[in-house]
């Protein structure tokens, strides 16, 4: 599989976590722009986060390719070539902004499930 350059809106990020294998290290999440479908991100080094001091609600772009070593078999689960990544847009990093917290609620509540019965049935379907 190859690296296919992608836009992403950042969502989520974890607290940095040390890993024998890739040191510390954050996963994060977020929502590819054309397809909007969550996508997983890991491991990106903390350092590397940190020195594009990249925020959730971030726009950026970089390349990324399905990771085929998850565990789990997520099929949101994507390695990212953390020297590609740039940041398009990070407007919405910034909670002093009016009206950012409407446009962040709109943004989730899009891709919010109804119920837990349905996210159960999703994970059953395609590992979701």
């Amino acid at each position: 599989m190859s690296w296919e350059k992608r836009e992403i809106l950042l969502i989520v990020k974890t607290y940095p976590l040390r890993s024998k294998k890739y040191g510390n290290t954050v996963c994060t999440a977020g929502i590819l722009e054309n397809t909007k479908e969550w996508v997983r991100l890991y491991p990106i080094r903390w350092e590397s986060f940190a020195k594009q001091n990249l925020k959730k609600f971030a726009r950026f772009q970089a390349k990324i390719k399905k990771d085929t070593s998850d565990y789990l078999h997520r099929k949101e689960s994507h390695k990212i070539r953390e020297d590609s990544i740039k940041i398009i847009d990070d407007s919405l990093t910034k909670t002093s902004n009016e009206g950012v917290w409407d446009e962040r609620t709109k943004i989730i509540q899009k891709l919010s499930s109804s119920s837990v019965e349905e996210l159960r049935e999703k994970y059953e379907n395609d590992r979701t």
